[in-house]
C-alpha cells in the first residue's frame, strides 16, 4: 500500500474502515428504500434521515473525548460490533407490515456509532504508520471514508 507502512496493520485498518462504514451506509440506504416502498411517504424518510444526521453531528460534540478517555482500539471494536448488530437487526426487522418507528433505535445506534468511531478510527493512524507518511495515510483513510459514504450506496442503487 504505502511504503514504510506496517502492511498487515494498515491493511486491516483500511479494510475494517471500509467494511464497517459500507455496512452502515448500505443499511441506511436499504432502510431508506424500504421506508419509501412501505410507507409511500418520502417525508417520513426525510424526517428520519434528518434526525439521524442531527444525532450523528450532536454526538460528535457530546462524545468527542471518548477516544481520549478509553482505549481507542476497544472503542473502534465496540462501535464496529454495535454497527454490525444494528445492521443485522434492521435487516431482520425490515419486512412488510412493520411500522417504521421500530427501525428508529437501530438507526440512532448507527448514527451514534459512526459519530464515535470515525474520529477515533482516524486518530489510530498515528499508531499504525510512521510519522513520515502519516499525511498520505490520512488522505487514503479519508478517501476510504468518502468511498464508503458516497460511492457504495450509489453502486448499490445501480447508479
Amino acid at each position: 500500500m504505502l511504503p514504510g507502512v506496517k502492511n498487515k496493520d494498515f491493511t486491516f485498518f483500511i479494510a475494517n474502515s471500509l467494511c464497517v462504514l459500507s455496512a452502515s451506509r448500505l443499511t441506511l440506504f436499504a432502510t431508506s428504500w424500504w421506508m419509501v416502498e412501505e410507507t409511500r411517504n418520502a417525508s417520513d424518510l426525510a424526517q428520519m434521515m434528518a434526525i439521524a444526521l442531527l444525532i450523528e453531528v450532536a454526538c460528535r460534540f457530546l462524545f468527542a473525548n471518548v477516544g481520549d478517555v478509553f482505549n481507542k482500539k476497544h472503542v473502534v471494536m465496540l462501535t464496529s460490533l454495535v454497527t454490525g448488530l444494528s445492521s443485522l437487526i434492521l435487516y431482520w426487522v425490515l419486512s412488510p407490515g412493520v411500522h417504521y418507528l421500530l427501525i428508529w433505535t437501530p438507526i440512532i445506534l448507527l448514527s451514534v456509532c459512526n459519530a464515535i468511531r470515525m474520529p477515533v478510527n482516524a486518530s489510530l493512524l498515528r499508531f499504525i504508520v510512521p510519522e513520515s507518511i502519516l499525511s498520505r495515510a490520512i488522505s487514503l483513510n479519508q478517501g476510504v471514508n468518502t468511498f464508503g459514504t458516497m460511492v457504495v450506496p450509489m453502486l448499490a442503487g445501480g447508479g
